[in-house]
């Protein structure tokens, strides 16, 4: 192989790239031999400036270790939750570990068991030692931060070169953080087998009992393409269909508008709870640890119903794939349409819902709305 392309191309090869689905072929395609090339040798020159090549591990540190978590540049829930989730392979008998993350992610993690400090302010933590640290990749802004802060600190990176591509974030972690611990034991092989979402594990995480006829529906959203707009429709079908099932309507403020609409024009809107922009993460994981059915388009909830082990009907579309969010264990069930989750007709989303609750135990199925998800690796022929 070209030494160029070898050099550019190893970013996308290793283990844990190889364990998680990703969209890899589809970003190399769209992009020049030379930018792959520059992406990696920016982030490796910046490296070799700051001294930091003869700092970088590929194992965690001998039990006792203190350790700091930098987890800079993602202040999304849904990423917070795929990039940490990972920290149940670190007993807090055997290691300190601390994190400094943005405040929306200190907010989410403070008082969890396997951190024992919490902040997004550094000089709390300026008069600790620490043995070892963990950043998330080798952006430019974390090297940085990391030899402002800690220069002479060894350190592991959990996707180290890797970005661009869409992929399950969640499976990289485990498998990068599992590979550099090289331990192998009974409740680890079940972590790496099914690398669980976790949300603050001050909470109990245990399956209970569920609301049989209560459901949630997750409203608004970030990105336009993720944003359903026949939710009225679904809605009334679902009261049509289910006489006695109720609706919890959760999301942040950019579903108070749909979430009002709906609201005003269903008639049944009594059995519907407005909740959009009324809970806290805290209290939305509690209210989906209790409810039958999840119903969401990809985002921060979603990552926090897999948490709660709520059965899902998940919606999906562009460049991610179901298998980027779930694995094949999940009780899910997954729709994908290429061009919006808008155009995914509410007949299909309803003859979803009652596949789903009618299962004994579901197990990720996928449907394509239009045509298959094709731009992916670690699918075999045919598989989808």
């Amino acid at each position: 192989m070209n030494p160029i392309k070898k050099y550019a191309y190893r970013v996308f090869e290793s283990q844990p790239s190889k364990a998680a689905y990703s969209n890899t072929p589809f970003f190399i395609a769209q992009k020049s031999l030379a930018s792959l090339f520059f992406k990696r040798l920016k982030r490796d020159i910046s490296l070799f400036i700051f001294g930091q090549f003869r700092w970088l591990r590929q194992e965690m540190p001998k039990k006792g270790a203190r350790i700091l978590w930098i987890n800079r540049g993602m202040p999304q829930v849904g990423d917070a939750l795929c990039d940490l989730s990972c920290r149940v392979l670190l007993d807090p008998k055997d290691y300190h570990v601390d994190l400094y993350s943005e405040s929306v992610v200190c907010d989410l993690l403070k008082g969890d068991p396997y951190f024992k400090n919490v902040s997004d302010n550094m000089g709390r933590f300026k008069s600790n030692h620490y043995d070892f640290v963990i950043i998330a990749g080798y952006s430019w802004t974390t090297i940085k931060f990391k030899v402002f802060h800690l220069r002479s600190a060894p350190f592991f990176s959990i996707y180290k070169h890797y970005s661009g591509p869409e992929f399950n974030r969640i499976v990289f972690a485990y498998h990068a953080l599992f590979l550099s611990l090289r331990i192998k034991n009974a409740k680890t092989n079940q972590l790496i087998k099914t690398c669980p979402t976790f949300y603050n594990l001050k909470y109990d995480h245990t399956e209970t009992k569920r609301k049989k006829n209560q459901i949630a529906i997750v409203v608004g959203g970030v990105v336009s393409e993720r944003i359903y707009s026949q939710w009225v429709a679904i809605i009334q079908q679902l009261f049509k269909d289910f006489k006695r099932l109720n609706i919890l309507l959760l999301g942040s403020d950019n579903g108070r508008e749909m979430a009002h609409h709906i609201m005003q024009i269903v008639p049944h809107s009594k059995r519907i709870k407005n909740l959009v922009a009324k809970t806290s993460l805290d209290e939305a994981f509690h209210i989906l640890k209790e409810s039958s059915v999840m119903i969401c388009a990809d985002g921060g909830l979603m990552h926090i119903g897999r948490a709660a082990k709520i059965p899902t009907l998940a919606l999906f579309t562009g460049n991610t794939h179901p298998l980027m969010r779930f694995n094949r264990a999940d009780p899910a069930f997954a729709i994908y349409k290429k061009s919006s989750v808008s155009d995914i007709s509410p007949h299909m989303i309803v003859n979803a819902y009652k596949k789903l609750v009618t299962a004994k135990q579901p197990k990720l199925e996928i449907v394509f709305a239009d045509e298959p998800f094709t731009q992916m690796s670690r699918l075999k022929a045919g598989e989808r």
